[in-house]
Protein backbone atom coordinates (compact mmCIF):
# COMPACT_ATOMS: atom_id res chain seq x y z
CA UNK A 1 0.00 0.00 0.00
CA UNK A 2 1.49 3.39 -0.93
CA UNK A 3 2.17 5.84 1.84
CA UNK A 4 -0.77 8.24 2.02
CA UNK A 5 0.90 10.38 4.67
CA UNK A 6 3.62 11.61 2.33
CA UNK A 7 1.94 11.12 -1.04
CA UNK A 8 1.47 14.86 -1.59
CA UNK A 9 5.04 15.83 -0.67
CA UNK A 10 7.30 17.04 -3.45
CA UNK A 11 11.03 16.81 -3.20
CA UNK A 12 12.48 20.25 -3.99
CA UNK A 13 16.08 19.17 -4.50
CA UNK A 14 17.68 21.42 -7.12
CA UNK A 15 17.81 21.02 -10.03
CA UNK A 16 14.80 18.67 -9.93
CA UNK A 17 12.39 20.74 -7.86
CA UNK A 18 10.10 23.54 -8.86
CA UNK A 19 11.80 26.92 -8.71
CA UNK A 20 15.27 25.42 -8.91
CA UNK A 21 16.22 28.05 -11.45
CA UNK A 22 15.81 30.66 -8.68
CA UNK A 23 18.42 29.01 -6.42
CA UNK A 24 21.52 31.14 -5.84
CA UNK A 25 23.98 28.23 -5.79
CA UNK A 26 27.03 30.35 -4.88
CA UNK A 27 25.15 32.12 -2.08
CA UNK A 28 23.78 28.86 -0.70
CA UNK A 29 27.21 27.24 -0.80
CA UNK A 30 28.72 30.22 1.03
CA UNK A 31 26.05 30.13 3.75
CA UNK A 32 26.54 26.40 4.30
CA UNK A 33 30.32 26.84 4.45
CA UNK A 34 29.91 29.49 7.16
CA UNK A 35 28.23 27.06 9.58
CA UNK A 36 30.70 26.40 12.38
CA UNK A 37 31.06 23.22 14.39
CA UNK A 38 29.32 19.92 14.03
CA UNK A 39 25.58 19.60 14.28
CA UNK A 40 24.58 16.38 16.05
CA UNK A 41 21.06 15.15 16.64
CA UNK A 42 20.26 12.19 18.88
CA UNK A 43 17.06 10.17 18.72
CA UNK A 44 15.65 6.93 20.03
CA UNK A 45 14.74 4.34 17.40
CA UNK A 46 12.54 1.39 18.30
CA UNK A 47 12.02 -0.18 14.89
CA UNK A 48 13.47 -0.33 11.41
CA UNK A 49 11.33 -0.19 8.27
CA UNK A 50 12.36 -1.56 4.88
CA UNK A 51 10.50 0.05 1.98
CA UNK A 52 10.45 -0.28 -1.80
CA UNK A 53 10.96 3.31 -2.98
CA UNK A 54 10.50 4.92 -6.40
CA UNK A 55 9.72 8.31 -7.89
CA UNK A 56 7.92 9.64 -10.93
CA UNK A 57 9.97 12.81 -11.35
CA UNK A 58 7.68 14.78 -9.04
CA UNK A 59 6.84 12.61 -6.07
CA UNK A 60 8.72 10.09 -3.96
CA UNK A 61 6.58 7.03 -3.17
CA UNK A 62 7.15 3.79 -1.32
CA UNK A 63 5.49 0.58 -0.24
CA UNK A 64 6.27 -1.04 3.13
CA UNK A 65 8.20 -4.31 2.75
CA UNK A 66 9.19 -5.26 6.32
CA UNK A 67 9.33 -3.93 9.87
CA UNK A 68 11.98 -5.03 12.37
CA UNK A 69 11.51 -4.17 16.07
CA UNK A 70 14.77 -3.20 17.79
CA UNK A 71 15.68 -4.17 21.33
CA UNK A 72 15.93 -1.21 23.60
Amino acid sequence: MPSELFSAFRYPTPPLGEGAEAVDRAGLKAQLADIEGHITVGMAVDRLHLVAQWHDGGHIMWDPVAEVPLAG
